[in-house]
């Protein structure tokens, strides 16, 4: 499988293949992160991007509960998977939140 993007999505999407047991690759224009993944605020919010009430209007109260009920299920999902991530990284010598996947070093080296 190919996988174009290596943004949020196309990450999340290579890792989830390779827990299934897919072959999978990923190419990217210029390095992980670099377009609207790399810029936000990086919040994990429950239901959608309006608020429930507005959901339900769209949606439907039905609908909008499903929708609720699956990002907060996600929520569990992520923070497991950092929590993991964490604990396989205690024996490296940097610091999980400021690893860059690069070949040079900032210009503060």
């Amino acid at each position: 499988m190919l996988v174009i993007g290596g943004g949020i999505t196309g990450v999340s999407l290579l890792h989830h293949l390779g827990k299934q047991g897919i072959d999978a690759v990923l190419v990217e224009r210029n390095h992980l992160a670099s377009g609207a993944s790399g810029r936000n605020a990086g919040f994990l919010l429950a239901g959608v991007a309006d608020c429930y009430a507005e959901a339900v209007r769209i949606f439907g109260r039905s609908r909008a509960r499903d929708i609720w009920h699956m990002t907060m299920e996600n929520h569990v999902e992520e923070i497991e998977a950092v929590k993991q991530r964490l604990s396989s990284l205690e024996t490296e010598r940097y610091t999980p939140l400021s690893v860059t996947i690069s070949t040079r070093l900032p210009p503060s080296f």
